[in-house]
């Protein structure tokens, strides 16, 4: 052999050698890490359930993500007992991620919260829709809970609505009492002369824009919002006349923009509509609203108490309807039936020639 053919084969072995060598390395990493990428489920519900019981915040947020998305009702009392730690610890931001989180795992665990639970989490706007979606899996368990959010939510429509609607359901009886100091029917006259266009009225909707940031190192934020009437992937929460919705949105950035519709809620209308609902009466057009507008084109005295004391005595028939509809459903005792029908007339007289007065109507 040549001294050429020497060196090639030398040059060769080398490079074979290299290759053996990092190919030995290659197999040696692979052999010293035999896990599977994915886990067994046994090591899945260990792994949450030790984040879940874990003194980290975010470790226990995380916990609570994981066991929402896999949606394994064995984790229920889990999910139960890290939230009713989280709620004994001071508040802070990263608490508020952290009772988010298991907040929406509970719902989608379908965690059995007891009123106990619940109540402190319902003093703050903050996690209305969740306490509410929660209170719906059982609301006759939560009266008590469901009386304290009506009271609480005058300045919150759907949270307001929401309690009334659960009422309804759970304990009938509780939210008609509850109901019936608020139902008022406004009769409003106005006397015009013949061919008078009248006034047109308008409905306000508001919207309210805020941000929220949430700290590092938590998962997605899992927001839910109280909406009123039809939303695509809401979920029902409190039939009634004004169902109410859920709806779950997940945010993946730290930072993002929120936006809500902000519709007033006339009480008076409410609450009428919603005892009509409890009583049994479903027709969505009635004789009794909060504000009736009553037009009167004048002729004469005579044409005008005829018909205008007709639109009034329709009312109040409306109204004894009902009020024997809760009588006999057993709803309302018959000694607390309001002894004057909440009734008010207003009139309003427009015409350009007033000199004919206009007569007293009955009451």
């Amino acid at each position: 052999m040549s001294i050429l053919d020497t060196r090639i084969a030398l040059l060769a072995a080398a490079v074979l050698a290299i290759t053996t060598a990092r190919a030995s390395v290659i197999t040696t990493v692979v052999v010293e890490d035999p896990r599977p990428a994915v886990r067994t489920n046994a090591e899945q519900l260990d792994l949450l359930r030790r984040k879940l019981a874990s003194d980290d915040l975010a470790t226990r947020a995380w916990g609570a993500w994981g066991a929402s998305e896999a949606q394994v009702r064995e984790l229920a009392p889990d999910v139960l007992a890290a939230l009713r730690r989280t709620l004994t610890e001071p508040p802070s931001d990263e608490l508020a991620c952290t009772t988010r989180a298991l907040l929406d795992a509970a719902i989608r665990l379908d965690v059995q919260l007891s009123t106990d639970d619940l109540t402190p989490l319902g003093r703050s706007r903050e996690w209305d829709a969740q306490v509410l979606t929660l209170a719906s899996r059982e609301p006759a368990a939560h009266v008590k809970l469901l009386q304290d959010l009506h009271t609480l939510g005058e300045e919150l429509p759907e949270r307001r609505i929401a309690a009334d609607n659960l009422l309804a359901i759970g304990a009938p009886d509780r939210a008609v009492e509850l109901l019936l100091p608020d139902a008022h029917v406004r009769l409003l006259v106005g006397v015009h002369d013949d061919g008078w266009p009248g006034r047109t009225f308008g409905s306000r909707v508001g919207r309210a824009c805020g941000n929220m940031e949430v700290p590092e190192g938590f998962p997605p934020t899992v927001l839910y919002t109280l909406v009123r009437g039809s939303m695509k992937d809401a979920d029902s929460i409190a039939d009634g006349p004004q169902p109410i919705r859920a709806y779950r949105q997940v945010h993946e950035k730290r930072k993002f923009g929120i936006t809500r519709g902000v519709r007033p809620l006339d009480v008076n209308q409410h609450a009428l509509d919603l005892l009509r609902w409890i009583a049994g009466d479903r027709v969505q057009e009635s004789s009794l609203a909060a504000e009736i507008r009553i037009r009167h084109d004048w002729t004469n005295p005579a044409d005008y108490v005829a018909k205008v004391s007709d639109e009034i005595r329709k009312r109040h028939e409306a109204w004894r309807k009902l009020v024997d509809a809760l009588v006999a459903r057993e709803l309302l005792p018959a000694e607390r039936v309001p002894k004057e029908d909440p009734i008010d007339i207003e009139v309003e007289d427009l015409r350009k020639d007033q000199r004919v007065p206009l007569p007293e109507l009955p009451r």
